[in-house]
């Protein structure tokens, strides 16, 4: 889902609990319109968590015993 602010840009925004969340700027007297689209394609997450790493398409972070953590570009 993107939500489009009234200049036409995208505004950043969150989907929480089924609820569409971004944050919203009007003037004192009047109305702004923000259009919330649906994605062609729902978003797949390719991040991968074990107790010592986190790894996506990009990077491997892998963390040893002592919390000191190492990047690695893929």
């Amino acid at each position: 889902m993107r939500v489009i602010g009234p200049d036409g840009k995208e505004v950043p925004a969150q989907l929480s609990n089924g609820k569409v969340l971004f944050v919203a700027k009007a003037p004192s007297v009047g109305y702004a319109v923000y259009d919330v689209e649906a994605a062609e394609t729902p978003a797949v997450s390719t991040l991968t968590v074990t107790e010592s790493s986190l790894e996506n398409a990009r990077y491997r972070v892998t963390i040893d015993q002592n919390g000191d953590h190492r990047r690695h570009l893929r």
